[in-house]
């Protein structure tokens, strides 16, 4: 008796057995047969999109809108799916008729989602699907939905474009105003230390070398003005009480001559002592030839007027020394004034620096905006005529011709060998619950004897006759359930293409 399951006893049952497996391939075939015409058809539509590249060369115009493909899509589907696109895609497309007035539009919008699928195919091109029951409406629904997608990408590019122009507008706004605060700021700063800039420093210094040169001059002026004074003292001094013969006044003449070529021995005539001699003697000249003739029988004039000429001179030279002076004190104010900007004009230098350095790098940073919005400007324009990166339908969605469910292949071959597995295990377990001995070996293992001899299956004709009738009707329903199943498969495979 065989109660261990083993290849050899498996291949023996089917021997004796042949037919049972027949039998359940052939209930199987049948049974996939009737599953596959009572399941739905499902057909599947498909819509292929093509990414097309900017029109324009990047080098010249450089697109604002820079995510990936993958991630728009993603973004794409999550708005396309939303109710209320889907909603308004049922009612256009007049989607499930004898439900939209029961079952709730959510669920609608639902079942319409979850039948859409998107394949992306590298990075320039993908494919949207669209299941149903009906080849022409889920035709329409994949052209839809691919309408949908470029219109929501057209729309989102030219939104995303604008939002990055209003953006930099903005905020090239506000950098425009801190810069014209800070230009204000810099101006004041100008206006209050107007002089002390650094970049007058180089006017201030050569100002002091002005005014010291000039404060050298006026001192040697005043130096020969004080000297002539002296002499015009001196002179005065010597006049007596009644007047000054012309004889004298011809005296000094005569002495100032001397003295004139004395200073010219030793100086040129350039010298301030030589020019102070030469005007005195020119003085004198004058004073001498303004001088009444002397009357032959009345006393010797007087020089009244060399008196009074001296003395005029006298205050002209006081008045001169006065004016030096007062200029003079006007240079050491106005020295001060310029040594003072000079001396200032390191630390405003410092604090210019602070606020230009601020300016400077708030400048760069309109500048650069400024480019920034000029190019979104470009790239918003691009959008809005079209010339940007675009979806394109390359093959639209036809009604299919042949449903995408169930696959009839798959179905009865999966059933051809479900019922092959479980014949061979009918098969099989037939022969473990009817136990029986039917070889001497099954015998000798079952009670540990030994077989001395085996009789023959003794047949008579009756018993062969019917053995072969038996055996043509189980070949002829074995035959004829293969040619059923084939002419089913056929009649399907037909039906359905």
């Amino acid at each position: 008796m065989q109660d261990q399951l083993t290849l050899s006893a498996l291949i023996d049952s089917l021997k004796r057995r042949w037919w049972i497996p027949l039998v359940c391939l052939f209930l199987a075939i049948a049974a996939s047969v009737a599953i596959t015409q009572r399941l739905p058809k499902i057909y599947r539509a498909s819509t292929l999109i093509l990414v097309e590249p900017q029109k324009i060369p990047v080098a010249y115009v450089r697109p604002t809108v820079t995510t990936s493909i993958e991630d728009r899509l993603r973004s794409l589907q999550q708005q396309i799916t939303s109710r209320t696109r889907l909603e308004r895609v049922i009612r256009e497309l007049h989607l499930f008729p004898d439900q939209v007035a029961n079952v709730p539009m959510e669920n609608l919008v639902g079942a319409v989602a979850s039948h859409i699928q998107l394949e992306v195919r590298g990075t320039t091109t993908f494919r949207i699907y669209y299941e149903g029951t009906d080849p022409k409406e889920v035709a329409a629904v994949a052209n839809k939905i691919a309408e949908l997608f470029i219109s929501e990408n057209t729309e989102a590019r030219e939104k995303e474009a604008s939002s990055t122009s209003e953006f930099l507008e903005k905020e090239l706004q506000d950098v425009k105003t801190k810069l014209e605060q800070e230009e204000a700021i810099i101006a004041a700063f100008k206006r209050e230390h107007m002089g002390e800039l650094p970049e007058q420093r180089e006017g201030n210094m050569r100002a002091l070398e002005a005014l010291q040169s000039r404060l050298r001059t006026i001192s040697e002026s005043m130096t020969r003005s004080k000297d002539r004074r002296l002499a015009l003292e001196s002179q005065i001094s010597d006049l007596p009480t009644g007047g000054t013969d012309v004889n004298q006044v011809s005296l000094q003449l005569d002495q100032a001559r001397v003295r004139l070529q004395q200073l010219l021995t030793q100086y040129t005539e350039q010298h301030p002592e030589v020019t102070l001699q030469k005007r005195e003697i020119a003085r004198l000249e004058n004073a001498l030839a303004a001088s009444p003739p002397a009357d032959a029988n009345g006393p010797v004039p007087t020089v009244s007027l060399f008196a009074t000429r001296l003395k005029a001179d006298l205050e002209s030279v006081e008045s001169e020394i006065a004016a030096l002076s007062r200029e003079q004190d006007q240079i050491h104010n106005d020295t001060n004034k310029y040594q003072q900007r000079v001396d200032n004009a390191p630390r405003n230098e410092a604090a210019l620096n602070t606020l230009t350095r601020d300016y400077d790098n708030m400048r760069m940073n309109y500048q650069s905006l400024l480019n920034k919005r000029v190019e979104a400007k470009l790239a918003e324009n691009l959008e809005r005529e079209r010339q940007g990166e675009q979806f394109n339908i390359v093959d639209p969605a036809i009604p299919p011709a042949a449903p995408y469910k169930p696959n009839l292949t798959q179905i009865i071959a999966l059933g051809t060998v479900t019922g092959l597995m479980l014949g061979c295990a009918f098969a099989f377990a037939i022969d473990l619950l009817r136990p029986r001995f039917r070889n001497e070996e099954e015998l000798a293992a079952a009670y540990g004897v030994k077989v001395l001899a085996v009789i023959p299956l003794i047949s008579t004709e009756e018993i062969r006759r019917r053995s072969r009738t038996v055996r043509r009707v189980l070949v002829g329903s074995g035959v004829a359930a293969a040619v059923l199943g084939a002419l089913a498969f056929a009649f399907l495979v037909t039906r359905q293409g």
